[in-house]
């Protein structure tokens, strides 16, 4: 039986699913970009660099949705293959996640592009 999308098994395996140690991949590419960009007070730049971090996991999660089929051979182990959380919460987990994400980079991109 899968999780309920506000329960905190759902959380735990869609933490798993974001692969948490990937999170640096765009997390420290943001950061270096938010260095060139003109001063920011801390609460605006913890804000979007959670944003870089967070964004790369949103999409890997979005990833699996569409290959679990190839996750079942060379990843079995994972909780969209094993049935612990269902794909279409995963996948609208996501797609909210990359829109709010989106929305957040437009809505500082004023201050933030010299």
């Amino acid at each position: 039986m899968s999780a309920r999308i506000l329960s905190l098994a759902f959380f735990r395996d869609y933490v798993v699913t974001m692969r948490p140690y990937l999170l640096f991949v765009s997390g420290i590419t943001g950061i270096t970009g938010l260095a060139l960009a003109p001063r920011l007070p801390f609460a605006a730049t913890a804000l979007l660099s959670a944003v870089f971090f967070l964004s790369y996991g949103f999409g890997q999660a979005l990833t699996d949705c569409s290959q679990m089929d190839t996750d079942a051979l060379s990843s079995p182990y994972r909780p969209l293959v094993r049935g612990a959380i269902r794909a279409k919460d995963v996948f609208r987990v996501s797609l909210t996640g990359l829109l709010l994400a989106g929305v957040t980079l437009f809505l500082f991109s004023r201050w933030t592009v010299p």
